[in-house]
């Protein structure tokens, strides 16, 4: 039989409420991200990689006069990565091909 103590209890519950963040990919091809909208959780990080030419960045759309991430310019097999920490909805594109390069990523609890 197995018993249970309150320290026991408290730790499991303390376990169960860690969530595991997750990685989710975004590849840049020759003029798009793909997939282009994503939905992630809180804590989750949205790696890109540039599997093409020419060069390309992923940098958010301005948020008042901030700006949230920004690859800086990316070549064929580069790749960056951000922890999303709050909620909302990001939308980003690439500084050098905006007119077809841009998404959104939407980040809920």
């Amino acid at each position: 039989m197995i018993s249970f103590n309150l320290r026991t209890l408290a730790l499991a519950s303390v376990f169960a409420a860690v969530a595991i963040a997750a990685e989710v990919k975004v590849k840049m091809t020759f003029a798009t991200f793909f997939p282009k909208d994503i939905t992630i959780k809180v804590g989750d990080t949205v790696k890109w990689t540039h599997g093409s030419f020419p060069p390309h960045t992923a940098t958010s759309d301005m948020i008042g006069d901030m700006i949230e991430f920004d690859s800086h310019i990316m070549l064929g097999g580069d790749t960056y990565s951000h922890e999303f920490k709050q909620p909302g909805v990001y939308k980003y594109h690439c500084t050098l091909n905006p007119i077809t390069m841009f998404g959104s990523i939407t980040v809920v609890e």
